[in-house]
């Protein structure tokens, strides 16, 4: 009777624990990232302690210099990105009325197909800010839930230098919820998989940063429309182990048909062998695939 009640107990326990979880989520999110960022970090500010850096200056120094590359390529890129939005959402707008204005007396698919497709009157419409619409109230959401989730990271990264500064003691604090005999093996666990983490986070952040600074001078030199969001989506892509060429190789030929097959195959040449360059050449020597486990990276890769 004393084991079925303490068994009950502990059920409870882990469900209380689960719903605290759930309903704290954000926050959780918020450390977990924190965490993330940290150990991205850490390797990096050792190294600069290791030269006579103070450790203090060492982690100032690292975050502004990411912080800075993120503003640099914000100022440099924002402007070609907005200009090329532009230009996609009124090639957009004159494709889709050019559509109903033959479709409906072309073959039988295209007018089958156009039937399903809303006017463009009332297509137009939808996208009028004054427009009470289920699409408005989905774009403005999305605005406010992109300002959210910028500060929330913004948040995360002036944690993650707590962490970072003051690693020792939060190690000392979490070890001390655990069994005395079991604390150096978990620590040495928690270092190991952190090593890891930061390690493979860098490799992956400096080869989307390579592949996005490739794939826009390589689109512009050989005439790729809309070279500058290609870059930008093949650079998010490549966090997507081998579905993000997939995924890229296809934007870039749907984007480049339009103006010859010729240059429509270039383009998904060049980006094939701009992510081959960087699997077999380049991502070797940042960090070695056999080094890390398939199901830690699966999770990255959904975070």
């Amino acid at each position: 009777m004393k084991r079925f009640a303490r068994n009950v107990a502990l059920v409870l326990l882990i469900l209380v624990i689960l719903l605290l979880l759930w309903e704290f989520r954000t926050a959780v999110v918020l450390f977990l990232l924190s965490l993330w960022f940290a150990a991205s970090a850490r390797l990096v500010v050792d190294q600069f302690s290791t030269v006579g850096i103070p450790r203090g200056l060492a982690i100032l120094l690292v975050y502004i210099v990411a912080l800075g590359v993120i503003g640099v390529l914000i100022v440099a890129v924002g402007p070609t990105l907005l200009a090329e939005l532009q230009q996609l959402t009124d090639g957009f707008v004159q494709t889709y009325g050019a559509l109903w204005m033959n479709w409906p007396e072309g073959t039988v698919l295209q007018q089958f197909l156009i039937e399903q497709l809303p006017s463009p009157e009332s297509l137009f419409t939808v996208l009028d800010p004054g427009t009470e619409n289920p699409m408005m109230n989905a774009v403005t959401g999305f605005i406010f839930g992109s300002v959210s989730l910028a500060g929330q990271i913004v948040l995360a990264l002036v944690l993650s230098i707590y962490w970072t500064s003051d690693r020792v003691r939060f190690e000392r604090l979490w070890l001390s919820l655990m069994p005395a005999d079991l604390r150096m093996r978990a620590r040495s666990v928690y270092r190991q998989v952190e090593e890891g983490v930061g390690e493979y986070t860098r490799s992956i952040l400096i080869q989307a940063l390579a592949a996005g600074i490739l794939l826009g001078f390589g689109y512009a030199v050989i005439g790729v429309p809309y070279a500058a969001l290609l870059a930008l989506a093949g650079a998010i892509a490549w966090l997507l182990p081998w579905v993000g060429l997939v995924i890229t190789v296809f934007l870039v030929v749907l984007a480049s048909i339009s103006t010859g097959v010729g240059l429509a195959v270039l383009g998904g040449l060049y980006t094939l062998a701009v992510y081959l360059v960087l699997i077999y050449f380049v991502e070797p020597r940042l960090f070695p695939r056999e080094r890390f486990s398939l199901l830690l990276k699966l999770i990255l890769v959904i975070a």
